[in-house]
């Protein structure tokens, strides 16, 4: 399963049959962003999936329509 939420609370989720791959990931990517006009900036954890060069690629082709901004990896209590 791979979802996201806004500000105002919605949620948004799918799932996807196997593990988390960075195919999975760019087709979450493509179809999320189809539902929302204008930039989006979204919040990802550090899995390979989401920092392979396949996904890099993807966003930097959208020409700034999306910023994927990423957790630390270690962030104390």
């Amino acid at each position: 399963m791979i979802s996201a939420a806004n500000a105002r609370g919605e949620f948004w989720a799918v799932t996807y049959p196997g593990k988390l791959d960075v195919a999975s990931f760019v087709l979450f990517l493509q179809n999320f962003l189809e539902g929302w006009s204008g930039r989006v900036f979204l919040v990802v954890d550090g899995h390979p999936a989401h920092k392979a060069k396949v996904v890099r690629d993807y966003v930097q082709g959208l020409e700034g329509r999306l910023e994927l901004h990423f957790l630390p990896p270690y962030a104390p209590i």
